[in-house]
């Protein structure tokens, strides 16, 4: 198989990107939220018409039925943060006993007294097993007045997802003032390339934010 020139991969992403604003705003809900089980699907199609082969197969641990036999967890990290007032600090999203991973969604919530979102990114995980990997289209999103951030993002390709343990996503965060804040993970939504979902158990952080301390400046005279 021929390997893709950053010029080619470039393009690729910009061309499914095109695809998916352009079939996928029906699915688009409260705040802008987009079903990424379609846009898992819609990749897999994409990937099956551009390389003449199937998404790629992964071994996966399934029971009779065909549900997976492993339940994935999603937690934020560190678990507790304490900073000091003015602070600005990351947490990341980590995702642990993923198996095939194509995409991921989430929403943290916050006290918006506590601590402001700045923005996020992904992580190096999901695109680890050579995945071409985009956030999904129209997030993140952040409100800080409600105290909300939602993220996610998919992939593309024919390699299988990646399994394992690893970061999906970094959050930037502004603490605003001394108090205490849950960092809570909710909407948490994990899918296969094929954009089947994936059953999965959270874990949520907090936030610890002191008071800056400010030191008198003496000066003195001799």
């Amino acid at each position: 198989m021929a390997m893709k020139t950053p010029t080619s991969s470039l393009l690729c992403a910009t061309l499914l990107l095109g695809l998916l604003l352009a079939l996928v705003p029906g699915h688009v809900i409260a705040a802008r939220r987009v079903d990424i089980t379609d846009t898992g699907a819609l990749a897999s199609r994409w990937g099956d018409m551009s390389s003449g082969a199937g998404a790629g197969q992964s071994a996966v641990n399934r029971s009779a039925n065909g549900t997976l036999t492993e339940t994935a967890r999603v937690s934020i990290e560190p678990v507790t943060s304490t900073v000091q007032s003015g602070e600005t600090f990351t947490v990341s999203v980590v995702i642990f006993e993923a198996v095939n991973l194509g995409a991921f969604q989430f929403e943290m919530h916050y006290d918006p007294a506590v601590v402001h979102a700045e923005e996020a990114t992904p992580g190096p995980f999901l695109g680890s097993s050579g995945r071409n990997v985009l956030p999904v289209p129209g997030l993140p999103t952040i409100d800080n007045d409600a105290g909300r951030l939602a993220f996610g993002a998919f992939s593309f390709g024919t390699q299988p997802g990646p399994d394992g343990r690893g970061a999906l996503a970094k959050a930037t965060i502004i603490a605003q003032r001394a108090g205490s804040s849950a960092l809570d993970l909710q909407a948490v939504v994990i899918t296969d390339p094929e954009g089947q979902e994936q059953p999965v158990t959270v874990t949520d952080g907090a936030a610890m934010v002191k008071r800056s301390l400010y030191l008198p400046l003496i000066l003195r005279s001799d």
